[in-house]
């Protein structure tokens, strides 16, 4: 197997681990989607089709969760978390993986809970029924931000480990 192949086994591995995580229980919002839609943005410069890997998993997921109102929103996150990596992970520091990865909790956190102040009844539709909703929100907040960190340096820290190991040189061809 070429490094090329090995590579992308190993990226494609890490994204099924990551869409696994949201089907076993843990806690609310804690889960590795956000890091994943990061990896896979910065993975799909050289790959565009894994841009693809976060929403396929979503969908998968919620096959198995259940459907709901607030759905687009939470997709339309993960779309704009993928667009993040992308545009922001193309060169990685300790300091750039943090900060994005806070970035796309704090944008999940805005846009989905804003879904939930629009398409659900729980809140008036004014402004001070959106802070309501977003100060409801606030305790999930802190997992959203620890998955989302967990992951995003775990999945960039693995494939860096595994590059500087020699994992990816080019494997011997057995005949």
């Amino acid at each position: 197997m070429i490094s090329k192949e090995r590579k992308l086994l190993t990226v494609l591995t890490l994204i099924l681990l990551g869409a696994l995580s949201r089907l076993i229980p843990h806690p609310y919002n804690l889960s590795a989607i956000g890091g994943l839609a990061l990896f896979a943005g910065a993975q799909s410069k050289e790959r565009p089709w894994l841009s693809l890997a976060p929403l396929f998993s979503l969908f998968l997921g919620d096959l198995f969760l259940g459907f709901h109102s607030t759905l687009p929103f939470v997709y339309g996150a993960f779309i704009l978390n993928l667009a993040l990596g992308y545009f922001l992970l193309q060169s990685q520091s300790v300091l750039r993986l943090f900060t994005t990865s806070l970035l796309a909790s704090s944008l999940f956190f805005f846009v989905t809970n804003a879904g939930v102040w629009m398409v659900q009844s729980l809140y008036p539709k004014t402004f001070a029924g959106l802070l309501e909703c977003y100060i409801a929100a606030l305790p999930f907040f802190g997992a959203t931000m620890t998955g989302d960190l967990v992951s995003t340096f775990g999945f960039f820290g693995l494939i860096l480990y595994l590059e500087r190991s020699g994992f990816f040189a080019k494997a011997e061809v057995q005949s």
